[in-house]
């Protein structure tokens, strides 16, 4: 189908606006060039041994099941009230709220509580019952950055207030998702893990012990959806578009196969069908990118996600395994054409099989910067 500016491109203030779009990931090496950042191999393979058997999974769920089942599960931790400090823009309102969503792995986690900073983005003139939910890379409402830290000048909010304005609907801007500054102290990890960090620590979590409810994917969808009910609440306004990056980026994916109120998503920089994405990585590159050094050293790639071991977790993690369920759903997806940790032809292994209506875009970002 031809990638042409489509409803979403309106509400993303056009199709120009992409260049200002990209979300911080783990920094590259500042020594390496621009156009070989790939090529950076000083990590090569690490082969782990194999399991000959598989963990005792748990029996109420495999694959998307136990994604929508953590995501339905009632919890009571899930709470939200109005900050005292609000946002303001030339021709915008931002409303500061402060989110719980849920507990995750109280007996292996520390802290357990998921506290977030959610910014509601109001136009002077609002003419659509939608609003754009961008999840964005930023700590506020983490043990060390509160919310109270957010400021009218930050690039997140200043992106999502752009595309409201240009949009004429609501915006909102999620933070702290994943949450971030965890400490899993039975793991033998000695301080807080962020990013990749705790998300390979998750996987490697799932595989050794088999758990459902490990992977750090279920609690970030679960974050997302709990941002739409508050949303909800607040607004009245119950259609979203969501926007994410990298991670948050396949976390558009997995909310909107559990929640019908997504009406788009714009994923960036986050390829699918990993396991086969993993492939090509190797056979053209012959090793992993410098940046996966948090998933290689937990021997995660070659010798786990690549195996018939690791297909129970990437049926849960991995959209391409229910992208039936993305059927009829708007989706404009960008890829970074530097990216850190995608080679840059990863579409190969999956844009395929995405069903219609879906859109693609290719751009010129080494980094997922917006």
């Amino acid at each position: 189908m031809a990638a042409t500016c489509w409803w979403p491109l309106s509400l993303l203030a056009a199709c120009s606006i992409v260049n200002w779009w990209l979300l911080p990931l783990v920094a590259a090496c500042p020594d390496c060039p621009e156009n070989v950042q790939l090529l950076q191999q000083s990590l090569r393979l690490k082969k782990a041994p194999i399991s000959s058997t598989l963990p005792s999974f748990l029996k109420h769920c495999t694959g998307w099941d136990c994604l929508q089942q953590y995501v339905r599960s009632r919890d009571d931790a899930f709470t939200w009230r109005q900050a005292n400090h609000s946002l303001q823009g030339g021709d915008w309102t931002g409303t500061v709220l402060e989110m719980t969503s849920q507990r995750w792995l109280p007996q292996l986690v520390s802290p357990d509580v998921w506290n977030h900073t959610l910014v509601v983005i109001t136009p002077q003139n609002v003419s659509k019952d939608l609003c754009l939910l961008y999840i964005a890379l930023g700590y506020f409402g983490s043990p060390l950055v509160p919310s109270s830290h957010v400021a009218s000048s930050n690039e997140d909010v200043q992106a999502a207030a752009k595309m409201a304005l240009a949009a004429g609907t609501h915006a909102a801007v999620l933070f702290n998702v994943p949450a971030e500054y965890l400490t899993p102290p039975q793991l033998d990890f000695p301080h807080p893990l962020v990013e990749d960090q705790m998300l390979s620590a998750s996987w490697a979590l799932f595989r050794d012990r088999g758990l459902s409810q490990t992977p750090l994917e279920l609690p970030m969808t679960k974050a997302a959806v709990k941002a739409m009910d508050v949303i909800g609440e607040f607004l009245d306004v119950h259609s979203f578009v969501l926007v994410g990056a990298s991670k948050r980026g396949n976390l558009c994916w997995h909310t909107a196969t559990v929640d019908a109120r997504v009406r788009g998503i714009v994923p960036i920089a986050r390829a699918i069908n990993l396991g086969a994405v993993l492939a090509r990585t190797q056979r053209q590159l012959g090793g992993f990118p410098m940046v996966t050094q948090d998933y290689v050293e937990k021997h995660l790639l070659a010798g786990y996600l690549e195996t018939p071991s690791g297909e129970p977790l990437l049926h849960i993690e991995d959209p391409f395994f229910y992208l039936e369920r993305t059927a009829g759903l708007p989706k404009f997806i960008i890829n970074a054409a530097s990216d850190d940790f995608f080679i840059p032809d990863n579409t190969r292994e999956w844009w395929d099989a995405v069903p219609e209506p879906k859109w693609k875009l290719g751009w010129k970002f080494k980094e997922c910067s917006i």
